[in-house]
């Protein structure tokens, strides 16, 4: 086997194989080479000539790519032939941060032509370099590899004549975020979507189902729900309970269940566990079509750090541990014995079996914020009921406890909707355009000359599209503050606004002051200004033209 040491030369070609100087004779293209460089590392790759010159006693690599593994310029390292891998029958990639699955996500049709073209050797735990564009990257890290690692992906000759099926799955942890799923939700939740594939796209679900969270306390009839609410009670329409929420719902034998939050956030860990109560159990002659969306206590936001709109999976819980010790972890209290205001608040709240969860702060009264944690260990939250009043044993840890405020900012918008008579005209039909209850929504565009108040308007709209009993989720792009950006960076912007955009759905997005951006440039239409605004108004065209099946 051939083995050699070489220096490392950046290049600028968009691909993950390795270069070699046209004089090099030793290896053949398409061979397979291990480098060793750095502190014992290894990264394998696929060889290649280079046209250009290159040194004879270097190897070239993309720089993005090089950067990714940690291989400097001009750095020492060893190259080492191996022989010929097996074949890849599938991959499993993940990206290393939120922008770069935002990407993957809308692009993840093409991932596998786009792999085919621009590596041919992979293997587990390393990383690699995906272009989507002439200046758009992705760096993803390789989780898996079948049949076995490191492999050689196939070719798309080979791939015809094999009919073998790569497959890049492009997910965030495999028992929270899988792609598959992500594609079907789209589907289920999209308005163009046929009524027996989206029932089959539900059914595929129902041991992981999908909610929005929506805050309990903006509904009309709140006050009738004020018996049950509690801190992690969330409530939601029987229609859009599975089977097992069917049973009676009692002190004794309470529902459980998990959320786990869907974010662009690699590797997402938090869990809330909550009961469930379903509206029509709780208010007599209950007979309002909430969709899919879950009524929550603020503080799960607060935990989460979401907002409105924002998708969990829910999960049945069956096993519920017993505990015998609740250790409750406070500041120093001189006013307050901390141990007997929790029993207190225990006893207080016990009139029907509820939740507490480990490791959340909650407030006990008095401001006296608290986290606990339970005996045993592994138990992750506590159903509180007679049993644990009388028999369970509590204990106080003085540390500090810095709790999530929500922070509510009110918004008054009446005393401006009535300063100007046709504001509220145009308030109520814009609403009434992206209504829940509507099967088709359509663009609005508002016109009019500065200082009229476009921008105030928007932000009543927004405000009033999240109330009852719309519940839909905005996000507004202020075009003010990202023109002079490249056409490839407002590219990826509008990826990542578009991916939230669909996780959150129903969701509008709002483009304020559009027109700078895309305005009407007078005199040399090849002056740089009429040039760029042209370019951008074609992409944002293009974009949401290629888009519009996520709507």
């Amino acid at each position: 086997m051939y083995e050699r040491m070489l220096t490392v030369k950046y290049l600028t070609i968009n691909n993950s194989f390795i270069y070699l100087p046209s004089s090099f004779k030793y290896l053949k293209p398409g061979s397979c080479v291990q480098l060793s460089y750095g502190d014992n590392e290894t990264a394998y790759f696929s060889v290649t000539v280079l046209t250009v010159k290159l040194d004879d006693n270097s190897v070239g690599i993309n720089s993005l790519y090089a950067k990714a593994l940690g291989i400097k310029e001009n750095e020492l390292v060893t190259l080492s032939e191996i022989s010929q891998l097996p074949t890849v029958n599938s991959i499993t990639i993940s990206p290393l941060n939120s922008n770069d699955y935002d990407v993957l996500e809308l692009l993840a049709e093409n991932i596998q032509s786009t792999l085919l073209d621009q590596i041919r050797v992979v293997n587990r735990g390393q990383k690699f370099v995906i272009w989507v564009g002439i200046n758009i990257s992705i760096v993803v890290y390789v989780e898996s590899i079948k049949p076995v690692s490191p492999g050689v992906v196939i070719t798309h000759h080979s791939f015809k004549e094999t009919e073998r099926e790569l497959v890049a799955n492009v997910e965030k942890h495999e028992s929270v975020f899988n792609m598959e799923k992500l594609k079907s939700l789209t589907n289920s939740f999209s308005c163009h979507a046929e009524a027996n594939t989206s029932l089959k796209n539900y059914l595929s679900f129902k041991k992981d189902l999908i909610y929005r969270l929506v805050p309990v306390e903006s509904l009309p009839f709140f006050v009738k729900l004020k018996k049950h609410h509690k801190l992690f009670n969330v409530f939601a329409c029987r229609k859009s309970f599975p089977n097992y929420c069917s049973k009676n719902n009692t002190l004794t034998t309470p529902v459980i269940c998990s959320l786990t939050l869907l974010t662009n956030d690699l590797f997402s860990e938090k869990n809330v566990f909550v009961r469930l109560y379903v509206f029509e159990d709780v208010i007599d002659g209950f007979d309002i079509n909430l969709e899919d969306n879950l009524f929550v206590d603020n503080l799960i936001l607060d935990v989460f750090e979401c907002k409105l709109g924002s998708r969990v999976f829910m999960k049945h819980v069956q096993d519920i541990i017993s505990i015998n010790e609740i250790n409750i972890h406070t500041r120093k209290n001189y006013l307050f014995n901390v141990e007997e205001k929790f029993k207190s608040y225990l006893a207080d709240n016990s009139e029907d079996s509820f939740l507490l969860n480990s490791g959340i702060v909650i407030n006990i009264g008095e401001n006296i914020k608290c986290s606990l944690t339970f005996s045993p260990a592994e138990a992750k939250f506590c159903v509180v009921d007679i049993n644990v009043l009388r028999n369970c044993k509590y204990f106080v840890h003085e540390e500090i406890v810095t709790p999530k405020e929500h922070i509510i900012k009110p918004f008054n918008c009446d005393k401006f909707v009535r300063t100007v008579s046709n504001y509220q005209d145009i308030i109520n039909a814009v609403v009434a355009n992206f209504s829940v209850n509507e099967n088709h929504w359509e663009n609005v565009l508002i016109c009019g000359k500065p200082g009229t108040g476009k921008s105030s308007l928007l932000k009543i709209i927004k405000e009033t599209l999240k109330t009852y009993p719309n519940y839909i989720y905005t996000k507004t792009i202020y075009c003010k503050t990202v023109k002079g950006k490249t056409v490839d960076s407002l590219f990826k912007l509008l990826s990542t606004v578009y991916s939230h955009l669909v996780l959150y759905q129903p969701s509008v997005l709002i483009l304020d002051d559009l027109c700078v951006l895309c305005e009407s440039i007078t005199g040399d239409e090849n002056s740089p200004n009429a040039v760029y605004s042209d370019r951008i108004s074609e992409m944002l065209h293009n974009f949401f033209k290629t888009h519009h099946k996520f709507q």
